[in-house]
């Protein structure tokens, strides 16, 4: 088991959907459970294939990198930015309309998934 952890983890590393990691991981487990004498049956369904260009912040000149979330619309924003740690935080903040919420620290251990969430169709 830990051998098939280490591959998907380490070896194929990053595979959020629509990418080429979600291929290789899709491939690799299929191989397994064939392998293992089960019979396996795929779905096929369209994605759009995401890719991230880079990331980037600027704060007074300075440029920092971020991480984009996954079919996360390219964009050019300028705003003031609401930096926010702690899950208390962000439940007690008002008005972010029209802010950058900059999530850090206990709040980005995580991924985040929206509730209702849906993959976007092309």
């Amino acid at each position: 088991m830990m051998h098939h952890l280490r591959v998907l983890a380490s070896e194929i590393g990053a595979r959020p959907i629509g990418t080429e990691g979600n291929r290789a991981a899709s491939a690799y487990i299929e191989g397994v459970f064939r392998g293992a004498g089960l019979e396996v049956e795929t779905q096929s369904f369209e994605v759009p294939a995401w890719s991230s260009e880079g990331a980037y912040l600027t704060i007074h000149g300075e440029r920092l990198s971020v991480q984009s979330n996954t079919f996360t619309a390219p964009c050019d924003v300028a705003a003031e930015i609401f930096p926010i740690c702690t899950m208390e935080q962000l439940e007690s903040s008002y008005d972010l309309t029209n802010k950058i919420a900059l999530l850090y620290g206990e709040l980005t251990k995580e991924p985040w998934v929206p509730k209702g969430f849906t993959i976007p169709r092309l």
